[in-house]
């Protein structure tokens, strides 16, 4: 053997990451989605229940709009407006013939788009990710985080309602009773 080989042996190996523990890693990404969807549809069930089927303006406009579209009508744009589209109110009109035109089924709707946000936003982070030499554990980090903040706008939405006049019909009662300055 020359001298100049034996520098390039390794004297010692890193330890080896089991199967068991890199499969674990590996289905974090997975389960972050999992956690995150059903945290979202909890937080958004639990703001159904809490608000009595009070609706908001804008949420009342698109299902206006979703009427409109089942007695025959067919919008391009939202109403009154040259620079949005009426997606939004055709796929209500889809949950308002299943399941009638009830609060129910316009929050329905609002769920399952705000359910798909979630998992694009898990897959935008996944993507985000796959090109980049990050560890395993820096990864799944990255796409649980921007899976969570995608999960809980609700709650973010409830802080800016806080700030208006008194809130609206969103903001559960508890919340404006923690908002309002104590008496005494």
């Amino acid at each position: 053997m020359s001298i100049g080989t034996e520098a390039l042996k390794p004297t010692s190996l890193p330890p080896a990451r089991s199967s068991y523990q890199h499969k674990a890693l590996s289905l974090l990404p997975i389960l972050s989605l999992w956690i995150c969807l059903v945290l979202a549809l909890a937080v958004r069930v639990w703001f159904v229940i809490r608000t009595h089927g009070v609706i908001e303006g804008d949420e009342s406009m698109v299902a206006i709009q979703a009427q409109h579209i089942l007695y025959g009508e067919r919008p391009v744009y939202f109403f009154g407006q040259q620079y949005m589209g009426s997606f939004e109110a055709y796929l209500m009109a889809i949950f308002f013939s299943i399941m009638g035109q009830t609060v129910w089924a316009v929050r329905a709707e609002t769920t399952c788009l705000s359910l798909i946000l979630v998992w694009l936003t898990w897959k935008l982070a996944a993507a985000l990710t796959n090109g980049l030499r990050l560890p395993e554990y820096a990864r799944a980090a990255f796409i649980f985080i921007a899976t969570f903040c995608a999960a809980i706008p609700p709650t973010y939405d409830l802080v800016i309602q806080l700030r208006t006049l008194g809130g609206s019909g969103l903001t559960p009662l508890w919340l404006l009773q923690l908002s309002q300055p104590s008496s005494g």
